[in-house]
């Protein structure tokens, strides 16, 4: 009795494994269909340097054109800031001359 009711347990569980959508686990993004192809190493490589002072990396952006093209401290003397991430003048991207809203650091890792 005990063997018949493991043997009809185990049949039940494969069934419900059959039945059920893939994990999210076994869905991963090396193996979609859609994925672009990759880049090459040379489009891999940006060039990081702050476009106002050409001595530091660039790690600040600006909103809404999304460019970073500044270090800290040159933000600091352009966007300067108030309340955090708003710019405490009226002041343009150094890049596209659009009006800054806000600026945020980029932690890049």
């Amino acid at each position: 009795e005990m063997h018949n009711i493991r043997l009809d347990f185990e049949q039940e569980l494969a069934r419900m494994r059959a039945a059920r959508p893939p994990s999210p686990l076994l869905v991963s993004l090396d193996n979609q269909p859609d994925r672009p192809p990759p880049k090459s190493e040379e489009e891999m490589t940006k060039v990081l340097a702050c476009q106002v002072c050409y001595q530091q990396l660039a790690d600040i952006a600006v909103l809404p054109c999304g460019h970073m093209v500044m270090c800290q401290w040159c933000a600091d003397v352009v966007v300067p800031v108030r309340h955090g991430h708003i710019p405490a003048r009226p002041t343009k991207c150094p890049m596209c001359r659009k009006q800054v809203k806000q600026r945020f650091k980029i932690h890049a890792g």
